[in-house]
């Protein structure tokens, strides 16, 4: 039988694919909603909400200006926004 191997094989690349994605994530610096809040009106701070859509539609909390984008299609916008700039990327 060759699927044991195989399941385990599959099985490590999926644990490294994730211990590489939280590795990643610490390196992103994290604000508070209050440090966030003293940012609003900058002009070189973008804000984009990636909830999902049903989430997004349905809440009545948004910030003021943030622009959507759909997180599972990053690389189809993310290439669409300045370097320049400081961005502001929230699901909550």
């Amino acid at each position: 039988m060759k699927y044991p191997k195989f399941v385990g094989v599959i099985s490590l690349v999926v644990m490294v694919l994730c211990l590489s994605t939280v590795a990643i994530a610490q390196d992103v610096p994290k604000i508070t909603k209050e440090e966030m809040n003293a940012m609003l009106g900058n002009a070189d701070l973008v804000v984009i909400d990636i909830r999902k859509e049903r989430h997004w539609e349905s809440s009545d909390s948004k910030i003021k200006g943030a622009l959507k984008e759909d997180l599972e299609k990053v690389a189809s916008w993310a290439e669409k926004y300045e370097k320049d700039k400081t961005y502001v990327l929230y699901c909550a």
